[in-house]
This record gives structure tokens, C-alpha cells and sequence, in this order.
């Protein structure tokens, strides 16, 4: 008798597992999807803005003066990935050209419809990117 319920429980319990996984996973996704504004921690009064675009797994990063923001200059592009683990999110970058120290896997720490906070060992150092939300899609 036990091993009935395990037959009929363990697949609907798989069964939901995998529909919430999946669907916080799209739910992060569209969360990602938009433009993000560095903060630049290093320099918080710095002339030059920087922009992630993040729109249909193609990550563009701009730059432009405060005082122009209509003169986007396009510093870099490639293609992103947002990876779902057990505990733990990351973000995986790619094609990222004269940038190819931003390939691989970024931890994030935070991603609401807010703030994101990446962070990624390279040798000798940790790059620490923080963000705020500018547009949504």
C-alpha cells in the first residue's frame, strides 16, 4: 500500500517542482529584461553614465555624458543567459568582444525589479557591478 502512494506521489511532486522551478525562472527573466544603470561606487559623481541592455538574450552596454544622454555610444555587446541553480542565480555572458573578461558565469546577489548586484572572480580580482532600473522593456 505504501509503495502505491509513492507511485502516484513522487510524480506529482516532481511534477510540481518542476512547474514552480520553471516558472520563477521566466518570472527572473522578465525581472532581467529591460536597461540597467551602473552605479559607479568608484567615482558616484562621474560624467559618464553607463547603460546594460538586456532585451531578447542580447546584452548591449552603452555609454554617454550626463549632460547628453540622447549620444549613446555602444561600448560593447554580446549575448546573455540567466542560469537558475538550486540556490544560487547566475548570469552567463558571451560574444562579449574587447570585453571578453565579462565571458562566463556572474554570481548575482540581487535581482528585483530594482536593484541587481553581479559580482565574478577573474584572476587577481572580484568585478562587482551594482544597478538600478531605468526601463523595463
Amino acid at each position: 500500500m505504501k509503495k502505491h502512494y509513492l507511485r502516484i506521489f513522487f510524480p506529482l511532486a516532481l511534477f510540481c517542482c518542476a512547474v514552480l522551478f520553471l516558472g520563477c525562472s521566466k518570472a527572473d527573466e522578465e525581472t532581467l529584461e529591460g536597461i540597467w544603470e551602473r552605479v559607479n561606487v568608484a567615482d558616484i559623481n562621474s560624467d559618464i553614465v553607463e547603460e546594460w541592455h538586456f532585451f531578447d538574450n542580447v546584452l548591449e552596454i552603452f555609454h554617454y555624458e550626463k549632460t547628453n544622454p540622447e549620444d549613446l555610444v555602444l561600448f560593447a555587446s554580446g549575448v546573455y543567459r540567466l542560469k537558475n541553480n538550486t540556490n544560487s542565480q547566475e548570469l552567463f555572458l558571451s560574444d562579449m568582444g574587447h570585453m571578453d573578461h565579462f565571458n562566463g558565469d556572474w554570481d548575482v546577489l540581487t535581482l528585483n525589479n530594482a536593484t541587481m548586484v553581479i559580482s565574478k572572480d577573474i584572476p587577481g580580482e572580484v568585478l562587482y557591478k551594482e544597478f538600478t532600473k531605468v526601463v523595463n522593456d
